[in-house]
């Protein structure tokens, strides 16, 4: 699940881990607008230490996904209508692109990896497991993302997920 959040030519450190958790947690829309984000707080849930989550709390505010505030503390940003319509506009003509290109390359594999995610993704609906279904929404995705081997293109989408996906909550 949106596993090249960081490129693959980074050896996959603490830091790295921990950024892809918090990242993913970010696009699966597990941190309300708003929220602050402290590091003691993630560094427990994460069975780390406070370094490796400064270090990626660090990376995401200068990917633009937090917001350090002037009294130090970092917050999930809040959304205007305008930035939200942009962001959507930009992803949807990117994702367009990837889906175009993974759809002539779709293998009877990856049909099966894509029904099998979306079912799970139904179930959840129907048990209204929003958190759930929103993960799987994410897997199905960049599952279908990165089967058209676009390496330009990925990070991209994924950095706007970042910025936009939070503001997607069902609850």
């Amino acid at each position: 699940m949106a596993a090249a959040v960081v490129s693959g030519q980074e050896r996959d450190t603490m830091w790295v881990r921990v950024y892809r958790a918090l990242a993913r947690g970010l696009m699966a829309g597990r941190f309300k607008p708003g929220e602050a984000v402290t590091l003691r707080r993630f560094a427990k849930r994460l069975g780390t230490s406070a370094m490796p989550v400064r270090d990626a709390v660090s990376r995401l505010i200068a990917e633009r996904a937090l917001v350090l505030l002037p009294n130090r503390s970092v917050i999930v940003p809040r959304m205007s209508r305008a930035r939200f319509s942009q962001l959507s506009r930009v992803r949807e003509t990117l994702e367009g692109t990837l889906a175009e290109i993974a759809a002539a390359r779709a293998t009877p594999a990856l049909l099966r990896r894509l029904a099998e995610t979306n079912d799970a993704m139904k179930r959840c609906v129907a048990q209204d497991d929003f958190h759930a279904a929103l993960a799987h929404n994410l897997a199905f995705h960049f599952t279908l993302y990165e089967s058209a081997s676009e390496e330009v293109v990925l990070p991209l989408i994924e950095m706007l997920w970042l910025r936009r996906a939070r503001f997607s909550r069902f609850r």
